[in-house]
């Protein structure tokens, strides 16, 4: 892989809206006792192409996070990785921008970043590698995939309004991976009205003009989103511990 550098941002400070099972944001979940977040830090930290973490954390679970570090430099062997905390934004693209302004003294602007979710445990290092390539031959590059069911629009929430042409439309996952100077520009570009309406953490790339590319996805690369995510999650992990 010819990357001259990649660093990751993987972000934590949401509040998981959506899981109604427990009183503690989802990616500090304890699953087959761990912290869901550690599945991802140990995908990361194990790859040698990643140089820097900059985890997006809000302080009261800096600790929790930092024990997590530790045990995958260890398990790993990796003692080299720099890690640095971000403060949650506003929303999730602020939270992004403030994770690429704590590397913005740090790395070049060809380099490249990866943004990734703390909830989205399955992510795996081939996932995150290939995406990482991809990206070294363009702007940026994002797993997606295919839709398999049939897609409509609904203006008003009740009634069908509209039916989409089901190959054009696909459903992005992460690691999103991007060329650091275009893609902290593009960042640093928005009002606050468009950080308000950002989705995808591709999206303001896309809006500037980068050129990214696209990679398959992978049906097991899912997200904890809702109790049946996290409960789909931490069947697959006692079955792991049980073979």
């Amino acid at each position: 892989m010819s990357v001259i550098s990649c660093s990751a941002i993987i972000l934590a400070g949401g509040v998981g809206a959506r899981i109604s099972s427990t009183d503690i944001p989802k990616q500090y979940i304890d699953i087959c006792g761990r912290p869901l977040i550690s599945y991802v830090l140990d995908t990361v930290i194990s790859d040698p192409v990643i140089t820097t973490v900059v985890i997006v954390c809000a302080d009261s679970y800096k600790d929790l996070v930092s024990g997590c570090c530790g045990a995958a430099m260890r398990d790993s062997g990796r003692h080299g990785v720099e890690i640095k905390y971000a403060a949650p934004g506003f929303n999730r693209q602020m939270s992004v921008l403030n994770g690429l302004l704590k590397l913005e003294n740090s790395i070049g602007d060809g380099d490249l970043v990866a943004v990734i979710d703390a909830a989205r445990p399955c992510m795996t290092r081939q996932m995150l590698d290939a995406c990482i390539e991809a990206a070294d031959e363009a702007d940026g590059a994002i797993p997606v995939l295919k839709m398999r069911d049939t897609v409509y629009m609904s203006e008003d929430g009740r009634h069908l309004t509209d039916l989409l042409e089901r190959s054009k439309v696909l459903a992005g996952q992460a690691p999103e991976v991007f060329r650091f100077g275009k893609y902290l520009a593009a960042n640093k570009k928005l009002t606050q009205a468009q950080m308000d309406h950002i989705h995808g953490s591709s999206e303001p790339a896309i809006m500037d003009g980068m050129k990214i590319v696209m990679i398959p996805g992978d049906e097991n690369n899912y997200k904890i989103t809702t109790d049946a995510d996290l409960r789909r999650f931490r069947t697959d992990c006692e079955m792991r511990q049980e073979m």
